[in-house]
């Protein structure tokens, strides 16, 4: 689609260790054969975090289209409503971290010497993957992909389907049973030339116990909420 805008000239030694990491995990990983390893090879580059971040909002949408179809196939006298609350799992930030985790994507990183930030990068990688093998190959063969790998061989969906994934219910359950003041507060971040992304703070009693950011205000919340859940779990363990 647009391979043609990521050519380079000439590769580096460095580089052409890169690309032949890359090419590897991707063979062995999603069967993919790529047309043009420069596109993957710049969701690795720190210079280009802008890069990044668009090709995780393309990943984001092909990844949703992708999973509608597969759980159309799957059940296909499901409900619409029980339909959307398993697409929703499926697309929630900690199940996206937990398949790009199996998929040994940080691992991938630390050969590759990416910096890995925060909890979310396994989730972040695999959005901007996605997007990545999207412009590469088109979306009817990165939506085959998906559904045969990441959603086939490295998605638990039976687990999915009978886990409560409403953490932000169970937070706001947890702080009325303990006498809690609970608030999301959201601040918009601007940045030129891209979608708006925000800034959410999870406060309880004032105090600020996670933070994030992303461009689904929704989305986000239930990732807060579910670290929070985490950090207290730990504690009462």
């Amino acid at each position: 689609m647009f391979g043609f805008l990521f050519n380079k000239a000439n590769s580096s030694n460095k580089e052409k260790e890169q690309e032949k990491i890359l090419k590897n995990w991707l063979k062995s990983t999603l069967g993919l054969k790529t047309k043009n390893i420069n596109i993957y090879l710049s969701i690795f580059d720190e210079k280009k975090r802008l890069h990044k971040e668009r090709m995780e909002l393309i990943g984001d949408s092909v990844l949703s289209l992708s999973m509608i179809e597969f759980l159309l196939r799957k059940f296909p006298y499901m409900p619409e409503g029980e339909l959307t609350q398993i697409k929703s799992r499926l697309a929630s930030r900690h199940q996206l971290n937990k398949i790009g985790q199996k998929t040994g994507i940080l691992e991938l990183c630390t050969k590759l010497k990416f910096r890995i930030e925060g909890p979310n990068t396994s989730g972040n990688l695999l959005e901007s993957l996605v997007g990545a093998i999207y412009i590469d190959i088109g979306f009817q063969k990165t939506s085959e992909i998906i559904q045969k790998k990441l959603l086939s061989e490295y998605c638990d969906l039976d687990k999915i389907i009978k886990e409560d994934d409403d953490y932000k219910s169970q937070l706001y359950k947890l702080c009325q049973k303990k006498k809690w003041k609970l608030e999301f507060r959201s601040q918009p971040l601007l940045q030129d030339n891209a979608k708006r992304k925000f800034l959410i703070k999870l406060i309880i009693n004032g105090d600020v116990v996670v933070e994030g950011q992303g461009y689904k205000k929704k989305k986000i919340e239930q990732n807060l909420a579910y670290h929070a859940l985490k950090k207290f779990r730990q504690k009462e363990a």
